[in-house]
């Protein structure tokens, strides 16, 4: 376990003992997450996702911001993101937002079409005939 790693658990557990020690699964039941994912997230196994962290954060009444910065580092440090700063320059918006831009508004966008796919069978019809 890393020493970040071994800090977030140790902040967890001490902040589930400040809030009283409630039972695993009374925190799982209130958030809705099982009993077991949420031992696992405060004994920090391993890098706990920050949607049940940031849920048993919340419960137990816990700094988001504090917890959200100490989480970033060990996720980039686990895994860390290349740089944006990349020489082929930006990337564009990705291939859903493009989409979405070009239809309609009026369907369904879908991937094998630059443009929306109409939702009833009269937008069919008035598209065929004209």
């Amino acid at each position: 376990m890393s020493e970040k790693l071994a800090h977030l658990a140790a902040q967890l557990q001490h902040l589930h003992r400040e809030a009283g020690e409630p039972s695993y699964r009374e925190i799982g039941r209130k958030i809705k997450f099982s009993h077991t994912t949420v031992m696992k997230t405060i004994k920090c196994e391993s890098c706990p996702s920050w949607q049940v962290l940031e849920k048993i954060v919340v419960f137990l009444g816990g700094d988001i911001p504090e917890f959200k910065k100490l989480w970033k580092e060990i996720r980039n440090d686990a895994r860390p993101l290349p740089p944006l700063d990349s020489p082929l320059g930006p990337v564009g918006p990705l291939k859903s937002d493009r989409m979405k831009s070009q239809g309609a508004g009026d369907g369904i966008t879908s991937p094998l079409y630059s443009r929306s796919v109409p939702r009833s069978t009269n937008s069919v019809i008035s598209i065929l005939q004209g």
